[in-house]
């Protein structure tokens, strides 16, 4: 059985998201042009 490695922090992808009006967890997890809106 082999396991994934995520290659972004959960942690950090949480955080992001509670300061979400600024669209970063969007940014940090590659969607760019859904952060925009």
């Amino acid at each position: 059985m082999t396991q994934q490695h995520d290659t972004h922090s959960k942690a950090i992808g949480y955080l992001l998201w509670i300061f979400g009006f600024t669209g970063s967890h969007r940014f940090y997890y590659g969607k760019p042009i859904t952060g925009t809106i």
